[in-house]
């Protein structure tokens, strides 16, 4: 099955079940400081989601955050994957 072959229901569904972070938690984890994950957050451009005043880090961004800055091809793949649901 190709890429455009997919189901949406299925790409939803994984965004949705995705593990979802505090900061806090984010930054124990990396054993770094709660303003050090803003930082990375501003400067790599991950996807965070924000639930009133708060601030959630999904799972994939946490990855991305251990992976460092992100190219502009892999950008690219991102924002047509996102197109595509």
């Amino acid at each position: 099955m190709g890429r455009f072959n997919r189901p949406t229901f299925l790409l939803l569904r994984n965004k949705i079940m995705e593990q979802l972070f505090t900061k806090k938690e984010v930054a124990g984890y990396l054993k770094v400081s709660e303003r050090t994950i803003t930082r990375l957050i501003t400067e790599t451009e991950v996807r965070i989601f924000h639930i009133g005043r708060q601030v959630r880090i999904p799972v994939s961004s946490v990855n991305k955050l251990l992976k460092g800055p992100m190219s502009v091809e892999e950008q690219d793949r991102i924002l047509t994957d996102i197109m595509e649901i």
